[in-house]
């Protein structure tokens, strides 16, 4: 692509930004901005088979992401929810398919997260399922965690918003 288109696009995005009364920080991060509530987190069951119909959709989900130890160099876990202690049984747990990303999600969120804190909540934006799917044998037997294309960095989920999360997205 020349110079003028990927100039066009830039801008694009950024009057998208900007024309929702947000400011924007990074690529792909307009806040709220033009997000709306789409879903709620509440009800895993209802909302597993809202994802699942929703295959292709970008979203951007409250996810809670539980780092292995206090050096952070992996996740132990990541589900959808607002604080560690909403972790149960019927939690949806994630895989977090950063193939689209430029640097691994692990190095975003462990310099996004609280220093001293284990586990962080953030907004994470792109699609359910994977961005490239794998075959069935490559499968991991006994693996409960369902993939989320992650298109764009997280931001850190505001302790004002912790009381009503919900799954957002621009489209209606």
């Amino acid at each position: 692509m020349n110079q003028k288109v990927w100039f066009l696009i830039i801008f694009l995005a950024a009057a998208a930004c900007s024309s929702n009364g947000v400011k924007g920080n990074k690529m792909g991060d307009c806040e709220h901005g033009g997000y709306q509530s789409v879903f709620p987190i509440s009800d895993s069951a209802k909302l597993k088979s809202w994802l699942d119909h929703n295959k292709g959709r970008y979203l951007r989900l409250p996810v809670v992401v539980e780092f292995q130890d206090e050096y952070r160099l992996g996740l132990k876990k990541a589900f959808i929810g607002g604080d560690i202690s909403q972790l149960s049984d019927d939690s949806l747990l994630l895989d977090l398919d950063d193939t689209q990303m430029g640097t691994s999600i692990i190095d975003t969120l462990k310099d996004l997260c609280p220093v001293g804190k284990n586990s962080c909540a953030v907004w994470i934006d792109g699609m359910w399922g994977r961005t490239v799917e794998l075959p069935s044998e490559l499968a991991v037997p006994g693996d409960t965690r369902h993939p989320f294309a992650v298109s764009a960095y997280p931001v850190l989920v505001e302790e004002k918003d912790l009381s009503a999360l919900s799954i957002m997205s621009s489209e209606k």
